[in-house]
Order: C-alpha cells, then sequence, then structure tokens
C-alpha cells in the first residue's frame, strides 16, 4: 500500500526578462516649431498684427483702465472747478447785492434831502388849492363821468333786484338820453328805466330799487369838501 506519493520538481530555471522595443509608429512627432524664427521670417505689417491679436484682451484692459482713471480725474476736477466758480459766484452777487443797498441807501437820503416840505401858510396857497378842486368839480360835471359809472351801477343792480329806476336832474337826463343811453341800450332792455325828476339838482341821483333806494347828493359832497376846506385853511393860519 502506497501511503503517499512523491512529486518530483525538476530545478527552477529563472528565464530572462524580455524587453520590448518601442514601436517606430509611421507618423512621427513634429518638432516645436521656433517662434523667435517664425516671428523675424515674418513681414512687419504681419507681426504687428499677430502681436496686437495675441495682446488684444491685455490692451483692452489698459485702455480701458486708463480711459476710467482719466474720467475720474476729470470729473473730480470738475466737481472742484464747479465749487470754485459757484462759491465765486455767491461772492460776488452778495458783494453787487451790498453795494446796490448801498447806493439804494444814498438815494433815499439824498431824495428826502431835496424834496421840500409843503406848507399852507399863507392866504394864496388856500385860494389855489380852492380854485383847482372847484374845478375839477366843474371839469367832472361837464363831462358828465359820474353818470355814465350811475347808469353802469343801475345795471349791476338789475341783475339782483326785480326794479330798478335810475332817477336824475332835467341837466343830467338830458344828457343820458342825448350821449349816453345809446351806449348801454342792450343791457339795459327796459330792466332800468330812467325818470327825470326835478327836484334834484346837477350832480344828484337816486337808484330806486325793489328792498330801498341808493342815492348820492353832489351838492352835500360839495359841502364836505368846502367844509375840509375850511378847516383846513383855518389850521394853517393858526400855525
Amino acid at each position: 500500500m502506497i501511503d503517499s506519493v512523491k512529486t518530483y520538481y525538476g530545478p527552477k530555471s529563472s528565464k530572462p526578462a524580455v524587453t520590448e522595443s518601442p514601436i517606430v509608429t509611421a507618423v512621427q512627432q513634429e518638432a516645436k516649431p521656433d517662434a523667435r524664427a517664425l516671428l523675424m521670417a515674418m513681414e512687419s505689417s504681419e507681426r504687428q498684427q499677430l502681436i496686437a491679436e495675441l495682446f488684444q484682451s491685455d490692451i483692452e484692459t489698459i485702455v480701458k483702465t486708463e480711459s476710467e482713471r482719466g474720467y475720474k480725474e476729470g470729473l473730480d476736477k470738475g466737481v472742484k472747478e464747479a465749487q470754485n466758480l459757484t462759491s465765486q459766484r455767491a461772492e460776488e452777487i452778495e458783494k453787487g447785492l451790498a453795494e446796490q443797498q448801498q447806493q439804494l441807501d444814498i438815494l433815499l437820503k439824498n431824495i428826502s434831502a431835496l424834496t421840500p416840505e409843503i406848507q399852507l401858510k399863507d392866504e394864496e396857497i388856500y385860494e389855489t388849492i380852492t380854485l383847482a378842486v372847484f374845478k375839477l368839480l366843474g371839469e367832472r360835471l361837464e363831462q358828465g363821468t359820474y353818470l355814465q359809472q350811475v347808469v353802469e351801477r343801475a345795471i349791476e343792480e338789475s341783475l339782483m333786484s326785480k326794479s330798478v329806476v335810475l332817477c336824475l336832474s332835467p341837466e343830467d337826463h338830458q344828457l343820458v338820453q342825448s350821449h349816453i343811453q345809446s351806449q348801454y341800450a342792450q343791457q339795459l332792455q327796459e330792466k332800468v328805466v330812467i325818470k327825470e325828476d326835478k327836484r334834484l339838482s346837477i350832480g344828484d341821483t337816486r337808484l330806486e330799487l325793489a328792498n330801498g333806494c341808493i342815492e348820492s347828493n353832489f351838492g352835500e359832497k360839495l359841502q364836505v369838501w368846502c367844509k375840509n376846506l375850511v378847516q383846513l385853511q383855518r389850521g394853517t393860519s393858526v400855525g
């Protein structure tokens, strides 16, 4: 009986490693180009164009940076100059106003010194004023401007009152009929009745309305004016 089987191994032999030689492909790698040689071989214009294309982004960045810097410097300079001009202009305006105020004060002072003080101290001046007042009153009566005003007042009252009657002296009534009434024919339109009242004097008027009368007495006004003149004359005589 065989208990075990021994197996015989021969001596181990080490084979030398085979070194594979590199396979040379049909396509050979090209040698790196000589940039300097290529540049020198180019025309001057081509070389400049190539350089401009290569550094275009850098050139744009430089131009943009310099433009912004120049703009900021110019803006700051402009703002500073504007502030200086504004301040200078304000000072000039203030100085001009001060000079104008000074000139105005001098002018008012000179006018005050040259303005004569009128004092009614003698009878001749009083008589001159009296004649001037009566001449003015006479022109007012002759021209009849007050009649035109009272007719316009009557037309205004007719807008609020159902009935309006304008009473005048015979002389004033005749003047209105011949010269004034035709100017207001459309506005009157029988809303205002113009009547003659022999009790009235020249310059007196009366408006008869639905709720009362409005009277203007020229004689009373004349008396008031004369009274004021007399008081004025007496006051100057006492002074």
